[in-house]
């Protein structure tokens, strides 16, 4: 912490009072991908998500989404995400915001640069923590969760080709609004 002593015209000269130590986090950045759910979930797992300490979240349309597509009336949506990511950041005291992200597709999600990308399957008998075991400090991790009838076998061939892993979280299937919340709370755990 600083305390100004003086101000020139080409500088501003600071007195020390006292120095912090910030405590370096060994946490990955976590991104999270979620299929737009529909009604009011979608906003729960933004709350929830943003409360859990994400980077961003990138909203999606898959094919099993029951909103198929985000048209113009409805790309107010983003925005609302937006409000709901900031207001919850503000109310966690988070020192960042979580970015909200254009909707857009499976296909472009999956390509995304990250040093671990999981695709969360119900029909995966690899576990999580199995996963996680594989890869000691990646520096980022892609979660990427479904919607309520969760993913096609079509649309996880092209997200191994991608570079995803693919992981369950139990035996439970979990609602595509607590999946995420499941799924970042282990990962934060696992590395803590």
């Amino acid at each position: 912490m600083c305390s100004v002593s003086e101000i020139g015209a080409d500088s501003v000269s600071v007195e020390i009072i006292e120095m912090i130590t910030l405590e370096k986090s060994n946490l990955p950045r976590i991104s999270l991908c979620q299929a737009v759910l529909k009604g009011h979930k979608m906003d729960d797992a933004i709350r929830m998500a943003c409360e859990m300490g994400v980077a961003e979240i990138h909203p999606m349309i898959t094919r099993r989404c029951v909103v198929k597509q985000i048209d113009a009336e409805k790309r107010g949506k983003t925005e609302r995400w937006r409000a709901i990511a900031h207001a919850v950041c503000k109310q966690s005291k988070s020192h960042t915001t979580t970015e909200i992200r254009e909707v857009t597709g499976l296909a472009d999600v999956v390509t995304l640069d990250a040093g671990l990308k999981i695709v969360f399957w119900e029909e995966e008998t690899t576990h999580l923590k199995t996963v996680l075991n594989n890869h000691s400090s990646p520096g980022s991790i892609l979660i990427v969760v479904g919607p309520e009838g969760g993913f096609g076998a079509d649309e996880i061939d092209p997200a191994k080709s991608a570079g995803c892993e693919t992981a369950s979280l139990g035996s439970s299937i979990l609602r595509a609004e607590t999946a995420p919340v499941a799924a970042i709370s282990a990962i934060k755990y696992h590395y803590s």
